[in-house]
């Protein structure tokens, strides 16, 4: 039985970074995917569409991982980042933005996100199955928004080098 699962993401936050710099980070799409927990591969496939494979949970035969592809963006201008699914790659669709302001004090950042994921699961592991996608989403987005505001914020918040795998 296949079943969809959609997570959405909506957060705002301030960091001490000018908007140039938090543009810089965000805009380049394979630094700031080392922010990002749990990435198993992430490639450029095309001018500015990157394909996502994300490590999963394993519950018996079934394992729960993302993968998407995605075409990114960028307007210096106005300082906005967003996302659009590439169809026809993985078991998810992801879309979402960034936009940035100016503030005295540095930049206030908002990020939107929202995945669709396909599984083929029995109906006996949908009620288990639902919690824990959505529950470790959750967690990877939150570990990765946290992760860019201590980069942003003049710390290190890399988990590994920005490379293409």
């Amino acid at each position: 039985m296949a079943i969809e699962i959609t997570i959405e993401s909506n957060k705002d936050f301030e960091v001490s970074a000018d908007i140039d710099t938090s543009f810089a980070l965000l805009s380049n799409v394979l630094k700031s995917s080392s922010h990002f927990p749990r990435v198993q591969s992430i490639q450029e496939r095309d001018d500015d569409v990157f394909e996502w494979v994300l490590e999963g949970e394993t519950m018996g035969s079934t394992s729960y991982g993302a993968e998407y592809a995605c075409r990114y963006f960028f307007d210096s201008e106005k300082k906005t980042v967003h996302w659009e699914p590439v169809k026809g790659f993985g078991n998810s669709e992801v879309t979402g933005r960034w936009t940035f302001q100016s503030s005295g004090t540095g930049t206030k950042i908002h990020f939107e996100n929202c995945i669709v994921m396909t599984f083929n699961i029995s109906r006996f592991l949908k009620a288990v199955a639902v919690p824990l996608v959505k529950r470790l989403s959750a967690s990877l987005t939150a570990t990765y928004l946290t992760n860019v505001k201590t980069t942003l914020n003049g710390g290190e918040g890399h988990l590994r080098e920005p490379v293409s795998f």
